[in-house]
């Protein structure tokens, strides 16, 4: 297993709010490149964007 996440254009931004937006990591493994999960760093920027 391992760990990467997006550079440059690989930012996960919120739907109708001005902000910077987050990276996004993954957990991948390391034998066969599938994406176990993926998860953005600062959850916090998307309260409020669904209700």
């Amino acid at each position: 297993m391992g760990k990467g996440k997006h550079s440059g254009y690989g930012t996960m931004y919120p739907d109708g709010k001005m902000s910077l937006g987050s990276d996004i990591e993954y957990i991948i493994c390391t034998e066969c490149g599938f994406i176990i999960e993926g998860y953005v760093k600062k959850p916090e920027k998307f309260k409020g964007t669904l209700f």
